[in-house]
């Protein structure tokens, strides 16, 4: 009868573990060698099906947060690249050497106010993608941004060890 009733609760477990991972959408990965076409074409970068088609939709994305200068971070927004990098806005202004498949990270509510602090090293993050020229707060325009989800969010305030 005890082999049973375990049986019958590891099932169940199973079983609630499933629907619970199903409720939760953790979102589709992306990768940056997927945002444009490949090879360039003669009229230069074209966004690829897969970055269109998941607009709008939760995505994970793994990268680097650029290096940029605190007071020269705008509130809310990060850059995320596929590679270290560096953005030095007293010399070069907006002639830095980002990938062209950089992603905008924007915080969202209460928290846009909040500047995201950098921390070195590969992270990991979701929200969902938005696609489309946008021009951001620090005066750059973007073409591909990810709203951060809430852990995302919490997990880049937090201050890096």
């Amino acid at each position: 009868m005890r082999r049973c009733w375990k049986a019958w609760l590891l099932c169940a477990a199973t079983l609630l573990g499933a629907a619970a991972a199903q409720a939760a959408p953790v979102g589709a990965d992306l990768k940056f060698r997927e945002f444009f076409e490949l090879p360039i074409g003669p009229r230069g970068l074209a966004p690829s099906a897969r970055l269109l088609s998941l607009d709008g939709q939760p995505v994970r994305i793994t990268g680097y947060l650029a290096h940029q200068d605190a007071a020269s971070a705008a509130p809310g927004i990060a850059l995320l690249a596929p590679l270290p990098v560096s953005l030095g806005d007293e010399d070069d202004s907006f002639a830095d050497d980002l990938p062209a498949s950089t992603l905008y990270l924007h915080l969202a509510g209460p928290l846009a106010a909040r500047t995201i602090p950098y921390r070195p090293g590969l992270v990991s993050l979701g929200g969902t993608l938005q696609v489309g020229a946008q021009r951001e707060a620090d005066g750059r325009n973007s073409f591909v941004r990810l709203v951060l989800d809430p852990e995302s969010a919490s997990v880049l305030l937090e201050s890096p060890k």
